[in-house]
């Protein structure tokens, strides 16, 4: 047990799937994910007050995962402030407006934040969310923890309501290779003070601390009475899968050989490597230095040896190249995260000169895309495979060679959409030809990019792009005049080898009709195509997305599910990105005349690329957009947004209990929690004891709830153990549970 965990109210995590993906709208550029904004510091605000002694106000400088820029208020003990319907005092900005007015009375004791936007000259704008939290004599919650990491900014903001009792303990997760041993850290609360690891203690809402966050560290806050709250706080850095071979020299040759690095694997999904060495050079006598960016790395030095260290480690020993150089020997490169990738190398001796009778090939390859050659020297044949796409009229490849001559000579450009042979001569003037095969790869392409109806105008077609859950891409196609759906003729233009149904065939499109492409590899891909009639009562939403900006540090891209049976749209949010729904643009694919957003004027763009919108009160007040008809009927659909539930892969079996009368335990799949309650009963209650596998874990004597995070847990059997003191017997009695988990 790592780490734990004691909420007194758990979190239950509603469940939908998403089923309609991305759309994009291939008769015209694809709108930004994101308004465009341009130097932040022509918008900003600089200032925020209630006018309330002693608050606190923090602005912070750079926007939160959610593209805004977080505002902290703290209020001091005191009266009703009457935050629910509340103007700031003042707040000063830089820029051309803000909105909505400071004057404007806004509720700020919700625990959603409170958003206002600055607009700058340019018309771009930045916003900010306003958190505003009262301390009482029992206030000792931190509210903000943020750590300053050189190069990027890593928080973790605890949102009012996520709070919990107890011992509370959270993670932060930071890039591979971060130094955690000097981080400045800024944490707000709301206590009296704050104790920090090396037991100082500070004053004041907000403090600015540095320490050693390399092994977990403990925070405490203490409210106006005195009583304590401990934090732990552990600093996770991720595991890297870097695992790229940057340089490959051989010892004492360094600046007399050559090092190409291919970019894309060969047909066996090795990445390859080639080193040209002066001719005189003995190839099973060197020793490599390689430089590469994983944990460890295997090579035929030492076989089956994992080589440890990092960039510029000498591997000594033979690396087992053939002195005619036509035998790669392969390199295993193992990043932080477990995962491989392997690289074959192959070393060529430069020079052509052999012994008398020697005319045979040692190696060939193409240098841009790097692809190497292989030589059968039974046959006198070389087979090379190059990326599908790559110019066969044009290629230049390198030869090497043991003989007197070659020709065609090495480096010279030549026809490859035909075999070539290279002949050979050796100095007693007998020849060899070698027939080289340049072979391209099949494509891997089967996109649909064009759907037309022969005498039937298409007004729009919307291709997805991402499949639905189904594994289909849908396809929205927009068509106007009289049209019968149920016998359709249409004409699909794609990039694969061939599409099932085919093109030109009549189908029914009174529902969708699945088409499939297969590409030149074999792979395929499903599509559904629906087609609507533009015109008349038609009015629906045949898309709905969130995409959040590209450079977000946890960016959203994900789809809803239209239901137009009951005209409802529901959108599963990540986790981690729940917190951003107060501030989100959705994007929609419609068919109709015009569509309305909640707020605003109707709109004629399809896509239509919403502003952002605050959708945190979406499951009790879904917010509506409006498609009106050509003949001005309309259809409203509403939108929902539920949290999404977690797979943790984890199983928890349940195994014994000492006394079901009590104790109960539970283990919810969504959060990945096992909850074991103490059922309170006459002469039976506190103080309490918890233990786990045997040790003690440092609970409030008096709480009746233990939950144990199953990812802390290895797999196994575990023992919880409960003992109870204040009984009427006055004995000490204990209750187990066993429990079984398995990955």
């Amino acid at each position: 047990m790592k780490k734990y965990l004691i909420p007194t109210i758990i979190l239950l995590w509603m469940v939908l799937s998403c089923s309609n993906p991305l759309l994009k709208w291939i008769d015209a550029p694809e709108d930004p994910w994101w308004p465009v904004v341009a130097a932040m510091s022509d918008k900003l605000i600089t200032s925020f007050s209630f006018g309330i002694e002693n608050e606190t106000v923090l602005i912070r400088t750079d926007p939160d995962g959610d593209g805004m820029t977080p505002i902290t208020v703290v209020l001091p003990p005191g009266a009703n402030y009457g935050l629910y319907n509340r103007s700031p005092q003042s707040i000063e900005f830089i820029g051309k407006t803000l909105s909505p007015p400071a004057d404007t009375p806004r509720d700020f004791s919700d625990l959603v934040s409170v958003v206002y936007r600055v607009t700058g000259e340019d018309g771009s704008y930045r916003d900010y969310k306003v958190h505003v939290h009262v301390r009482d004599a029992n206030s000792k919650e931190i509210i903000w923890f943020d750590l300053q990491i050189p190069g990027q900014r890593n928080r973790y903001f605890l949102e009012p309501g996520m709070l919990i009792t107890g011992k509370d303990e959270f993670e932060i997760h930071v890039p591979s290779g971060t130094d955690l041993s000097n981080v400045t850290a800024e944490i707000t609360h709301t206590g009296e003070r704050i104790l920090d690891p090396s037991n100082h203690e500070h004053s004041g809402a907000a403090v600015t601390l540095t320490g050693d966050f390399s092994s977990p560290v403990t925070y405490t806050v203490y409210d106006q009475i005195g009583n304590p709250r401990p934090y732990l706080i552990t600093v996770i850095r991720d595991k890297s899968d870097a695992k790229d071979i940057t340089d490959f020299s051989f010892q004492g040759l360094e600046n007399n050989e050559r090092v190409l690095i291919g970019a894309i694997p060969l047909p066996d999904g090795k990445t390859p490597i080639v080193v040209e060495v002066p001719p005189n050079v003995t190839l099973d006598s060197l020793s490599p230095r390689i430089t590469h960016t994983g944990v460890s790395i295997t090579g035929p030095t030492v076989s089956g040896t994992k080589f440890s260290g990092g960039a510029g480690t000498v591997y000594p020993g033979s690396p087992k190249f053939s002195n005619q150089a036509n035998e790669p020997v392969t390199y295993t490169v193992t990043a932080e995260d477990g995962t491989t990738k392997d690289y074959t190398v192959a070393v060529y001796l430069t020079g052509g000169l052999g012994g008398q009778n020697e005319k045979i090939i040692t190696g060939f390859y193409i240098e841009e895309p790097l692809s190497l050659g292989a030589i059968n020297q039974d046959n006198k044949t070389i087979l090379v495979s190059v990326p599908h796409g790559t110019d066969l009229a044009a290629l230049k490849p390198t030869v090497y060679y043991r003989g007197i001559s070659l020709d065609p000579g090495s480096g010279i450009k030549n026809d490859f959409r035909n075999p070539v042979i290279y002949t050979v001569r050796a100095s007693n003037g007998t020849a060899q030809p070698y027939t080289v095969l340049v072979n391209v790869l099949p494509s891997g392409a089967k996109e649909i990019t064009k759907v037309e109806f022969k005498d039937i105008p298409v007004r729009e077609t919307i291709i997805g792009a991402a499949p639905g859950p189904d594994g289909k891409i849908p396809i929205s196609v927009t068509v106007s005049g009289s049209v019968d759906l149920k016998s359709l003729v249409p004409s699909i233009t794609h990039t694969g080898a061939s599409i099932s149904p085919n093109s030109g065939q009549s189908q029914n499109f009174t529902g969708p009709v699945t088409y499939t492409v297969t590409a030149e590899d074999g792979s395929s891909r499903d599509y559904a195509l629906s087609v609507h009639v533009y015109g008349g009562d038609t009015k629906i939403i045949t898309g709905f997305s969130f995409r959040s900006a590209p450079a977000s540090p946890s960016p959203i891209q994900v789809v809803g599910l239209v239901d137009q049976n009951t005209h409802s749209i529901s959108v599963v949010i990540p986790i981690d990105s729940w917190p951003s729904i107060g501030n989100l643009a959705p994007t929609l694919t419609w068919v109709g005349d015009s569509i309305e957003a909640p707020t605003g004027g109707r709109q004629q763009a399809n896509p239509f690329a919403d502003s952002p919108r605050d959708f945190s009160n979406s499951e009790t007040n879904p917010l509506l957009y409006t498609v009106y008809a050509a003949d001005g009927s309309s259809q409203p659909y509403t939108v929902t947004l539920f949290k999404e539930e977690r797979n943790l892969g984890v199983t928890v079996i349940f195994q014994g209990l000492t006394d079901k009368d009590l104790i109960t335990e539970n283990f919810d799949q969504a959060s990945g929690l096992v909850t074991i309650t103490v059922n309170q009963v006459a002469g039976y209650g506190p103080p309490y004891e918890w233990y786990l596998d045997g040790k003690q874990l440092p609970v409030s004597s008096t709480e009746t709830t233990l939950v144990l995070r199953v990812q802390d847990l290895q797999p196994g059997q575990h023992e919880v153990v409960l003992a109870a003191k204040n009984t009427a017997d006055t004995l000490h009695y204990t209750n187990k549970v066993y429990f079984l988990v398995t990955e």
